[in-house]
Order: C-alpha cells, then sequence, then structure tokens
C-alpha cells in the first residue's frame, strides 16, 4: 500500500499498478491508427497530442512481438520523453507491462563511478603539479561511457534513447546494428537532413525493417521539413533524392525578404502524396471542439528529491542540502508548502524562495516543444512560479488584471502568456485569435477559478479544439489536487482531508 501523498500511479513491476487495459482505447485508436501502423512497416503517424500516439505504438509493439513478428524495438525521443513518458506508459497499460525495455542513460549516482572518481581525485592530490578535477572528470566520462555501453547491451524487447545519443548508438553498434524496429517520437528531431542525427539513422535504414514516425506538428518551420523526414521512410520515392528538386516543385522564395514559402495548393499536393504511408489525426475531428481536452504530464522527481518531500510531508520540517530548514507551522500551512514544493520552489517564514527542484520547468519545455508554434496560456499560482518562469522564458508575456494584453493575444501575436487565474475570470474573451492551448505548471485549488480560467478559451467562437495540460509531479499533493479539478470537486476539500490523515498515519489508495 502506498504511503501518504504517493497516490499517483507508480512504476512497479510486473504490472502491479496497472490501472488502464486495452479495452479502454478509443475506437479511432482501435480501428484506425493501430491497425495503419500494423499494416504499413514504414509510416508517418502525425496525431495531435492528447490523442494517443505512444500508447497506440505500444500497442503496435505488443501484437508485433506476441506474434514473434520483430526482434529489438528501439525508440528515439526527447530526453524526458525516453527517461519517463514510454517508461510509464508501457507500466500503466495491462497489454503492454509485459515488454522488458532498458533506458540507455548512465546514472550519475552510480555507486561504481562514484567511487571511481573519489579515488580518481584522491589519487590526484598526491601529486603536487596533479588536477584533481580534471581526473575526476576523466574518471566519470569513462565510467559513463562503459554503463552506456552495457546498457545497450542488454538484451530486453525495448531499448529507449535520447535523440541527441543516436550517433553514439549507431557508431557503437557499427555493421551489428540490432534493431529490426525503430520508433522516432517527436519525428521533427529528424526534418534536417544536413543534422548527425539524420546521417547517423539514415546511414542504418537498410538494416531496418520497420519504421514508425510519430509527431503531432511535423512541419512546423514549413512545409521543406517533410522532405527529411518522408525520405527515411521512402528512399526518395515519392519526393527524390534531392531537396533542391523538392523545393522548386513545391516552394516559392519572396524576391524581396528572399524567405521560401508554400506555393498555393503544396500542402494538399504533399498530403495527397503521403497519405498512403502517412495518417495525420486532428483532435477536433476525433474528439469533437465542445469539451476541452484535458492531459495530466506526469513529472518524475529523482530519488533525493522525493525522500525529501516525504520527510517533509511526515515531520513538517523541510530540510535543504544547504542547512536551510523551513517548517510548516500547521496542517493549512503544509499543505501550501507540499504544493510549492511539487512546482519547485518553497517560500520560508521570511518569504525567501528556495528553489528545490526544476523538474517541472524541463517537462514544462517539452510540452511547449511538442505543441510548436501555437501561443500557449502557461497558468501559474506562485509567486516564486512566475519569478521562475519569466527567467525560463524571457519573452513571455504577463496578463495583470487590466488585461491590456488581451488584443495582442486575440491577434496572435503572443507566444507565451503567463496567466494567473484570479487575473482571467469572468468577461475576458480570449478565444478569439489561434490560441487553444492551456498548460497548468502550478495546479491551483479554487474550483471556480479553475474553471473560470479554463472557459477565457474554452467558449463560443473558439474555432480549435481546445487542450488543457497539467503538469502533475508524481508523489506529491498534485495527484490529489489534479482529479479533484478535472471531476469538478472542490479540491480544497480533499487537501484538508488528505492533510489531516497525513496527521492521523492513514494511508491512501491511489486515485
Amino acid at each position: 500500500m502506498p504511503k501518504p501523498g504517493w497516490l499517483l500511479r507508480e512504476l512497479q513491476e510486473a504490472g502491479s499498478c496497472v490501472t488502464r487495459s486495452v479495452e479502454t482505447l478509443r475506437d479511432y485508436q482501435k480501428n484506425l491508427l493501430i491497425p495503419f501502423m500494423i499494416e504499413n512497416p514504414f509510416s508517418g503517424a502525425f496525431v495531435d497530442m492528447g490523442l494517443g500516439k505512444t500508447v497506440c505504438t505500444l500497442t503496435m509493439l505488443d501484437h508485433l512481438f506476441s506474434r514473434d513478428l520483430i526482434g529489438r524495438a528501439l525508440v528515439i525521443a526527447p530526453l524526458r520523453v525516453a527517461v519517463q513518458t514510454w517508461p510509464t506508459e508501457i507500466t500503466e497499460w495491462s497489454h503492454t507491462w509485459w515488454m522488458d525495455y532498458t533506458i540507455i542513460r548512465p546514472d550519475e549516482r552510480n555507486p561504481v563511478l562514484l567511487r571511481a572518481v573519489r579515488d580518481a581525485r584522491r589519487m590526484e592530490r598526491s601529486d603536487v603539479f596533479g588536477s584533481p578535477v580534471y581526473a575526476a572528470n576523466r574518471a566519470k566520462s569513462y565510467h559513463m561511457a562503459l554503463q552506456r555501453k552495457q546498457l545497450a547491451r542488454k538484451k530486453t524487447k525495448i531499448h529507449l534513447i535520447n535523440r541527441e545519443m543516436v550517433t553514439w548508438l549507431v557508431d557503437y553498434w557499427g555493421k551489428s546494428w540490432p534493431y529490426d524496429t525503430v520508433i522516432v517520437d517527436e519525428s521533427t528531431s529528424f526534418a534536417d537532413h544536413r543534422t548527425k542525427r539524420w546521417k547517423s539513422l539514415n546511414s542504418v535504414r537498410g538494416k531496418i525493417s520497420r519504421l514508425h514516425l510519430l509527431s503531432g506538428i511535423p512541419a512546423p518551420e514549413g512545409i521543406t521539413d517533410y522532405f527529411a523526414q518522408i525520405y527515411l521512410l521512402d528512399r526518395g520515392e515519392r519526393f527524390g533524392r534531392g531537396i533542391t528538386a523538392f523545393k522548386e516543385q513545391y516552394t516559392v522564395e519572396d524576391k524581396y525578404s528572399k524567405k521560401v514559402k508554400a506555393r498555393i495548393g503544396a500542402e494538399k499536393e504533399i498530403a495527397k502524396k503521403i497519405s498512403d504511408i502517412c495518417v495525420m489525426m486532428r483532435q477536433e475531428d476525433y474528439l469533437g471542439l465542445e469539451k476541452p481536452l484535458v492531459v495530466e504530464r506526469p513529472v518524475v522527481m529523482d530519488a533525493d528529491v522525493a525522500k525529501r518531500y516525504k520527510e517533509f510531508e511526515r515531520s513538517l520540517v523541510l530540510k535543504l542540502p544547504n542547512g536551510v530548514e523551513i517548517e510548516a507551522l500547521n496542517s493549512a500551512a503544509l499543505g501550501q508548502k507540499l504544493m510549492q514544493f511539487a512546482s519547485g520552489a518553497v517560500y520560508d517564514e521570511d518569504g525567501t524562495v528556495h528553489n528545490v527542484h526544476d523538474f517541472k520547468l524541463q517537462e514544462l519545455m517539452q510540452v511547449r516543444e511538442e505543441i510548436g508554434t501555437s501561443p500557449r496560456i502557461i497558468c501559474y499560482w506562485h509567486k516564486a512560479s512566475l519569478q521562475r518562469l519569466r527567467k525560463l522564458l524571457p519573452k513571455a508575456v504577463v496578463m495583470d488584471k487590466k488585461a491590456d494584453c488581451l488584443a495582442a493575444w486575440n491577434a496572435g501575436k503572443i507566444t507565451d502568456l503567463l496567466l494567473h487565474p484570479a487575473s482571467a475570470g469572468h468577461g475576458l474573451n480570449m478565444q478569439l485569435g489561434p490560441g487553444h492551448n492551456m498548460i497548468f505548471f502550478d495546479n491551483p485549488w479554487p474550483l471556480e477559478l479553475y474553471l473560470q480560467v479554463i472557459a477565457r478559451i474554452a467558449r463560443s467562437g473558439q474555432k480549435h479544439s481546445v487542450r488543457v495540460t497539467h503538469l502533475v509531479t508524481r508523489g506529491t499533493l498534485d495527484a490529489t489536487v489534479v482529479p479533484r479539478l478535472v471531476s469538478k470537486n472542490d479540491a480544497q476539500d480533499t487537501v484538508r482531508k488528505y492533510i489531516r490523515d497525513i496527521r492521523d498515519g492513514v494511508e491512501w489508495e491511489n486515485d
């Protein structure tokens, strides 16, 4: 039974926390996307965020593995997606948890590595001309490389690697490339044929019997992004072997600005050419515009930070690595500070902000990348979060209570709008422009404010399907607040009961 606070589904061996089954897949997933991927070994799933690309791909792999149709699969993805999203999805579905996987990413806290670094530093100090820092870094690099090779040789069904390491992996295996199936998540990372990662993957393309590209926005920088991605699938069959001919056929250059843009009708021609190997799905076509799509994005803290949270939760005292101690004087204060901790920064009694982790900031950047250039509203609750967001996104605009930026938002001139739910209540029409993505960096407690801020863009006149993304830190109070908000229940009552039960030693079941 999970300890207090660990309410979100946890990754455990043998699927002991499986809560979702194949029967819960939507009709378009079971009848369209999954069969399409199975039947097309070289294909692209250009599917909106929130429509289930990952679970559909895993369901395909389950089908192929269970029938011995493939040997080993490699998933290439952005770092946090590779180490967090894919392992989470594999474990949390009843039909996929049996597939074992290896994350090809060294652990900097590995005891052998730490011991080697300490030994190298100590030995180098004995030499008056030596550099302990250089020796330690050299030992660390050696053991990190050794770990990476050991992980790459693990004979699990699925290997997960971040996109930056593709060239290393190709070079490491050489002619012995072991993966007959490759999944490229967020395939726009391979939209430039001049990059090392594209050239490396292309060099082993002949040894791959299945290649699937996944992306919500396959051409964020224009239609030329299609060329390199489709080339990986069909080896130049549809658009030729050179990008110059592609540009001559589908683009025009502005003689004044020299910018390249799609010529009239080019998008339709490209879509028609790739329609046999690519499926394009938009949220509004399958989920409708009436109801916003609410997505939870899990944020995983590392073991040390998670342990510090649990100790704070039980003792009411947060002990930081720098020696500072922050005390919650009562249950109400504890609830506030636990929510602050979930977002990454906690106030002390003097109002000074202490950063405790950056995991939500990292996940936010990943979500922004997946959304692309579409305008987005980022909701915060704590002033500390606003400070950190402004530092992370210096070009972002902050909405004040006067809403002076409303016209610019509706005109599509603002890419990132930082907004406190209390500053966007009744009467604001923010649905008139291209913005239809809302991200909750901090998850608020008051239900009314939560519903009202979503209603600023999810209302009559909105021409796009609205997506609401909650960043939910695993094993924290986030995991109790968000389900209550989504189900339109008052999260404040849940928080009060949660804190009371912690004090009474009551253990909560998983939601």
